[in-house]
């Protein structure tokens, strides 16, 4: 009898619960949403530049000597002409006086027998003097003119030579380093130093493969400085890949009006392939492919909607969308494709 009393009161409690289940209450879908936001989209090839120029000079040495000047600082600007390197030469100026004195008694002997000619000439005339002796006096005036103008061909040639121990700037530039100190001994041909002629330049090292994705001569470039963002252009590019790296060697003209820093000094640059320019811009995470195109889901009173995009150009984890329709401000960028549309959504904005 108790064990049937059980059975009943336990049927009672259980129809009871089941009674009293509540309903299931829908609850929000959890997203982390990101702002969208109107800007430019570069696609490029970030690289270091240097600070150079348009031609680099060597100025070599004509003569052997000792360095005694080097007369403008490294990062002098020079006009053509003026002087750069001062040598010494002793030996040099040692063969010119010798010369120099050679030349004197050339001259002294040469006015002394031409005087002599002069007055058996003179006594020729008279009919004093055969003509024989006239013809070998004036033999011997002629020999000795001769003796003088060789001498003075050799001065010519030691003096050209000494005006060669003082080194000049070939074109109008910046000096940009000198190879050599004062006291050191130089031999002919030895580089001294170089000149920077020319424009200014940004010179980069662009691996062979962002080479072969398009850069090319009148590529765009941004060249960021200190405090400011320019933009210049390619003019040059290798034919040839060296190194083990297989890179190529680029120059970019310096951005026109902008104040030139020192050679040598390093900039950042980047090598433009595409861009997008005041265009609606979301995080790639936001864009996801579907139905053979791509989609992203934004965000109206708190509910998602999809929206089919084409995008313009992505790069650096970031994706460009077309202007023209596009309003939305904020965009779902955790798992997009899985958020049901329409659904009611708890909102968390990403970082």
């Amino acid at each position: 009898m108790w064990y049937i009393v059980l059975v009943f009161m336990a049927g009672m409690v259980g129809c009871s619960a089941e009674d009293e289940t509540p309903e299931m209450v829908s609850r929000p879908y959890p997203v982390r949403v990101s702002k969208v936001s109107t800007g430019d989209l570069v696609d490029g090839v970030p690289a270091l530049g240097t600070i150079s120029w348009e031609r680099q000079v060597k100025v070599r040495s004509q003569v052997g000597g000792v360095i005694h000047e080097l007369t403008p600082e490294e990062g002098t600007k020079v006009e053509g002409g003026a002087v750069l390197v001062r040598i010494i030469a002793p030996e040099m100026k040692a063969r010119l006086e010798q010369i120099d004195a050679e030349l004197r008694r050339a001259n002294a002997e040469r006015d002394y027998v031409c005087s002599n000619h002069d007055v058996d000439k003179k006594l020729g005339e008279a009919g004093a003097l055969e003509s024989a002796r006239i013809d070998i006096s004036k033999k011997g005036c002629t020999t000795a003119t001769e003796a003088v103008k060789g001498i003075e061909a050799r001065r010519s040639e030691a003096r050209a030579a000494m005006a060669k121990l003082t080194e000049k700037a070939p074109e109008t530039g910046t000096l940009l380093e000198w190879y050599v100190e004062p006291g050191e001994f130089v031999t002919p041909g030895q580089p001294l130093g170089v000149l920077g002629a020319g424009d200014t330049r940004i010179v980069a090292l662009v691996p062979e493969v962002d080479i072969k994705r398009g850069v090319g001569i009148g590529t765009k470039v941004l060249v960021r400085t200190s405090n400011q963002l320019l933009s210049s252009e390619v003019v040059f590019v290798s034919a040839l890949a060296k190194g083990p790296a297989r890179v190529t060697r680029v120059e970019i003209g310096w951005p026109q009006g902008a104040s030139t820093p020192l050679a040598g000094t390093s900039v950042d640059i980047t090598l433009v392939l595409n861009e997008a320019k005041n265009a609606p811009i979301v995080p790639a995470e936001a864009v996801y492919q579907r139905d053979g195109g791509f989609w992203i889901r934004t965000i109206q009173d708190a509910k998602a909607h999809e929206h089919r995009v084409t995008p313009v150009l992505s790069s650096d984890g970031k994706v460009a969308l077309p202007s023209d329709g596009f309003d939305a401000e904020v965009v779902v960028v955790s798992r997009p494709a899985a958020v049901p549309e329409g659904a009611e959504l708890f909102i968390v904005e990403a970082p």
